[in-house]
């Protein structure tokens, strides 16, 4: 066995390699459909809103949007007193359009500060609303409407969510949508992925990565196809579509299609696994350095999973972190700086030699004082970033 150290790349992709313009149309597209619907006319949440809540580490669209949606309903019933909504929130406009007043515009900085503070509750940050204490309620007029539970509870299911629902259907487009879900989509659309997508990874500095001898994965939360060689229903590859754009569609990819798998396996959730919990980023670092897919989230699970006494087991298994390694993590929010960080720790406390390397890519104040605060390198464009990673690696 070589004790020669190796390097490994793990790229976030939204904000990393992609301008994710695709996600952000269908974040304002669906928000503004169901405000439409309500009589509020075209309301979204500002880019600054969106930001706060991915510096915060809520970067999920399946959160943001009931999010945004909450703070809209929560300003009509702050100016109406005492009005009940109807227990389906989708129709609540029914009451909303008789007299469509707002007590103040939608903003919901102060709510969702309140609902970053208390992500340790749940795994699903929508949930993390549902679990917090009355007193530190985000949206305490909300919460005594009947169907708070339906807004935040199921976010992650297509079938029972109408805003997922609609927003995987602008995503995917109507004929993909169809393909992936068992259900006919809500409206007709093209993909809003492969309309509004923007690589930002340039064809030169791809060139030098897939040149480069660093070995290379992607870590992300995108929705994406199950394991390769396994059949899970649901699985959407939105994650792999971003790839084939980018060009890194043979580099190893973790996302949260193989999450919903391991997830299954380790009979936890899926967001339980994802970053900023250490699995994913082990799972990813496993399959960069050529171990199969589906051996790589049994190894994760046991290695973070599993009690610490029996961990040594899977570490010998693995073969291959009994080499240093030398760990650099491309994000645009402070979520899989942590992961890898964690990673890197459980690591060390069976000793393996780690070190960790962060590049935080980020131009906008909320993520660069938050990508700061964990000891990124800032750089405003991923190329920069690559430049100065490579130079210091080569």
């Amino acid at each position: 066995m070589t004790s020669e150290p190796r390097t490994i790349f793990l790229f976030d992709l939204d904000g990393v390699l992609l301008r994710s313009r695709g996600y952000r149309e269908a974040i304002r597209e669906t928000c503004q459909i169901f405000t439409r619907s309500w009589g509020l006319g075209a309301l979204h949440p500002e880019e600054s809103t969106v930001v706060l809540l991915e510096s915060l580490g809520i970067t999920s669209e399946w959160d943001i949007v009931p999010l945004y949606l909450a703070e809209v309903l929560e300003s009509w019933l702050e100016a109406h007193p005492g009005a009940t909504l109807e227990p389906d929130w989708t129709v609540a406009g029914s009451a909303v359009t008789t007299d469509p007043v707002l007590a103040r515009p939608p903003a919901p900085d102060e709510a969702i500060r309140r609902v970053g503070g208390h992500l340790h509750l749940a795994p699903v940050p929508s949930e993390v609303v549902l679990a917090m204490p009355p007193e530190a309620a985000p949206f305490p007029h909300l919460a005594q409407q009947p169907f708070i539970h339906q807004l935040f509870g199921a976010t992650r299911s297509v079938q029972h969510s109408p805003a997922t629902r609609l927003f995987q259907n602008l995503v995917l487009g109507d004929q993909v949508f169809k393909s992936v879900y068992p259900m006919m989509p809500d409206v007709e659309s093209t993909s809003y992925l492969e309309e509004y997508d923007e690589v930002l990874l340039s064809g030169e500095m791809r060139g030098r990565l897939l040149e480069g001898n660093q070995k290379m994965a992607i870590l992300t939360a995108r929705p994406s196809l199950a394991p390769e060689g396994t059949r899970m229903a649901g699985c959407s590859p939105e994650a792999e579509l971003a790839l084939k754009m980018v060009g890194l569609d043979r580099v190893p990819l973790m996302a949260y299609g193989k999450m919903i798998y391991a997830a299954q396996q380790w009979q936890t959730e899926a967001d339980a696994l994802l970053k900023p919990f250490p699995f994913q980023a082990l799972a990813a670092c496993l399959c960069a350095l050529g171990v199969p897919e589906l051996e790589a989230l049994t190894l994760a699970g046991k290695l973070a999973l599993v009690k610490k006494t029996n961990r040594e087991e899977a570490l010998l298994l693995s073969g291959l972190f009994q080499t240093p390694l030398h760990l650099h993590i491309f994000e645009d929010t402070p979520i899989g700086i942590l992961a890898v960080q964690s990673a890197a720790e459980l690591l060390g406390e069976m000793g393996v030699t780690v070190t960790v390397k962060a590049w935080g890519i980020a131009t906008q104040p909320a993520k660069r004082a938050a990508l700061e605060g964990l000891g990124a390198a800032l750089f405003p464009h991923v190329d920069q970033a690559l430049d100065a990673a490579l130079a210091m690696v080569n």
